[in-house]
């Protein structure tokens, strides 16, 4: 049996308009509207990590969407360069905690066999009805 545990920190990338006015971003299918009076996570497709290498070493984080910290800077800075209306949009970086642990156990084993070739017949049953190939037809 084998188990560990552990903590990753990754970031997430959190805007806000800095005007009366919302503003709507189109990131994916969903528009996003950001307003004055909250922040918004911004969501991190894989796509818009092109040309940003994500250094986050733990399968889990970067699936949920976690980003390195330099990867998130560099998003952001990014992010901030391509947006018309960017100068009226401020951002900030949202810092997660993922905590996880697992365990491996044996649940059971095979009956024996053996690759020696003669003891090969032995391991096979006759068949008494028609089975079904993969094309379709009976064999």
């Amino acid at each position: 049996m084998s188990s560990s545990n552990g903590t990753e920190y990754g970031y997430r990338i959190q805007a806000r308009s800095i005007t009366d006015i919302p503003t709507v971003l189109q990131d994916g299918p969903l528009p996003l509207v950001l307003t004055k009076d909250r922040w918004t996570t911004i969501p991190t497709a894989k796509n818009a990590l092109t040309g940003v290498p994500n250094r986050m070493w733990n399968r889990i984080a970067d699936e949920q969407g976690m980003l390195a910290y330099t990867t998130a800077l560099a998003l952001m800075a990014k992010l901030a360069a391509e947006l018309q209306g960017g100068d009226y949009i401020e951002f900030r970086l949202l810092k997660q905690k993922l905590t996880y642990s697992w365990e491996i156990s044996d649940e059971s084993t095979s009956e024996p066999f053996s690759f020696c070739d003669k003891h090969q017949d032995e391991k096979f049953t006759p068949i008494t009805t028609p089975t079904e190939r993969r094309d379709g037809a009976d064999a």
